[in-house]
């Protein structure tokens, strides 16, 4: 079960990686992020009354456990040690059923917030940390928080005019309600490719990452297109495909699309220039193998470099 939790965290911060970029910062400059997604009220209004049904359906299987316990023991036919026997295996049950209450079935995604900082080394090496923190709340109000770092390196492999391949190894430390701290491991592939037009550029980023979490195999596939106007305003879609053969079965293939525009901002302050990017967007977060809608919302992020 805990593992199952981890992986299922591990899903929920999948919004997190739309800063990734094939891109290094420039030698001695820094990139920094901060980013927060909202679930909308419609959404939450929903989610609310599945996770009520889902502890009153749980609530219902804990009672007929209870009541197939009473049977058992006051079966005559039934020795002592079948009856504890039982008794121990209709306890596993029931445990099994509370925690599934506690950590699943009754919360719901509410916000997410992170930070991220990257700072180029050279030209060919980036260093950088991530600081994720997920909210999620229940029909009777009570919140339970997930928080998540990540240290990464960014190692730039080729690049010329229009092209861009880089990979991203990172190790993770989260620490999940009700669990001891875990650690997880990625390898991240990143292509990028840079198209300028007359009325501007288009950027195309494709991305694959191979990880570790709980012991278990963790696949993303995930696909960038952005278009930017010779006035800098950007306008991006992008595709989060997610991957866990061993996690419960609506985490197992999971998609997240989202669409949002950009806007930057030059700012001189004592000689130092400094460049500020205000996202805003739309993101939606469906269950491919299990036809369920996990999370929808907005987004807002903020950007700089520096």
């Amino acid at each position: 079960m805990r593992y199952i939790v981890l992986l299922i965290f591990c899903c929920l911060l999948e919004p997190s990686i739309v800063l990734t970029s094939p891109w290094l910062p420039e030698k001695g400059k820094f990139k920094a992020s901060s980013s927060i997604y909202i679930t909308d009220n419609e959404a939450s209004k929903a989610f609310k009354e599945e996770s009520k049904v889902s502890a009153v359906m749980i609530n219902a299987a804990i009672a007929r456990l209870n009541q197939e316990r009473y049977h058992y023991n006051n079966d005559p036919n039934l020795t002592a040690e079948a009856k504890a026997n039982r008794n121990k295996m209709i306890d596993q049950a029931i445990h099994n059923l509370k925690t599934d209450q506690s950590y699943m079935r009754r919360h719901y995604p509410k916000r997410q917030y992170s930070q991220m900082l990257e700072y180029g080394v050279n030209d060919k090496y980036s260093l950088g940390f991530k600081v994720i923190s997920v909210d999620e709340v229940n029909f009777l109000n009570k919140h339970r928080t997930y928080d998540w770092f990540q240290l990464f390196q960014k190692i730039k492999i080729y690049q010329n005019r229009k092209y861009m391949l880089s990979v991203q190894p990172s190790i993770m430390v989260y620490k999940s309600p009700g669990c001891s701290d875990d650690f997880a491991a990625e390898m991240r592939f990143l292509f990028g490719k840079v198209k300028k037009h007359k009325w501007g550029k288009t950027f195309n980023n494709i991305e694959f990452a191979h990880g570790v979490a709980g012991g278990s195999q963790v696949f993303d596939l995930n696909y960038t297109t952005a278009l930017e106007s010779k006035r800098g305003n950007i306008l991006m879609f992008q595709s989060f495909n997610h991957f866990q053969p061993k996690a419960d079965r609506i985490y197992q293939k999971t998609t997240l699309e989202q669409i949002s525009i950009a806007k930057p901002f030059i700012i001189d302050n004592y000689g130092v220039s400094k460049k500020i990017t205000l996202q805003a967007g739309y993101f939606y977060e469906f269950s491919i193998s299990s036809a369920k809608l996990i999370n929808r919302g907005l987004l807002i992020s903020l950007w700089l470099e520096m």
